[in-house]
C-alpha cells in the first residue's frame, strides 16, 4: 500500500500531466483561430478543407483531456479523502462536476455542427464561441490544480513535520 506522501507526490505528479493536456488543447484551439486569421481575404473548399482538420484535431485533443480528468477525478476521489476529509473532498467533488459539465458542454459544441454547410460567417461565430467555452475550462481546470496543489503541499509538510518529530 502505497504511503500518503507517495499517493500525494503521485497525484501532484497527475496534475502536470492534466496541465500538458491543457496546454495542447489550448494550442489546438489557437491552431483553429489562426486559418480564420490568415484566410481572411481567401475562401475556397482548400480553406473547408484545413477548418474540418483543425477542428478534428480541437476534437481529439478535447477527448484525451476529458478522458485524462475523467481518470484523475475518479482516482482523487478513492483517495483524497482520508487525507482532506470529506467536507474538504465535498468541495473538491463539486468542482470536479463543474469541470465535467463544461468539457461535456465543449465536446458538444465541437460536435454539433457540420463545417461544410456553415457558412463562413456561420464558422467565424462558433469560433468565437469555441474560444469563449474552451478558455473557461482552461481556467477552471488550472484553477481547480492551483487549489488541490496547495492542499497537497500542506498535506505534504504536516507528513513530513510528523516524520520528522
Amino acid at each position: 500500500m502505497p504511503t500518503d506522501l507517495a499517493t500525494i507526490n503521485s497525484i501532484l505528479y497527475e496534475h502536470g500531466a492534466i496541465r500538458h493536456h491543457v496546454q495542447t488543447f489550448a494550442n489546438a484551439v489557437k491552431e483553429l483561430e489562426e486559418v480564420f486569421v490568415k484566410k481572411l481575404g481567401e475562401w475556397d473548399p482548400s480553406v473547408l478543407k484545413t477548418i474540418t482538420d483543425k477542428r478534428l484535431n480541437l476534437q481529439q485533443s478535447l477527448q484525451s483531456l476529458y478522458e485524462g480528468v475523467k481518470i484523475h477525478h475518479d482516482r482523487e476521489e478513492s483517495v483524497m479523502a482520508p487525507l482532506i476529509g470529506s467536507q474538504l473532498m465535498e468541495g473538491l467533488m463539486l468542482e470536479h462536476e463543474d469541470m465535467m459539465q463544461n468539457l461535456e458542454r465543449t465536446k458538444t459544441l465541437l460536435s454539433e455542427s457540420e463545417v461544410a454547410v456553415m457558412s463562413r460567417e456561420e464558422l467565424m461565430a462558433q469560433s468565437y464561441e469555441i474560444r469563449h467555452v474552451t478558455d473557461y475550462v482552461c481556467e477552471l481546470i488550472g484553477a481547480h490544480i492551483t487549489k488541490e496543489d496547495a492542499i497537497l503541499d500542506l498535506l505534504k509538510k504536516a507528513i513530513r513535520a510528523r516524520q520528522a518529530s
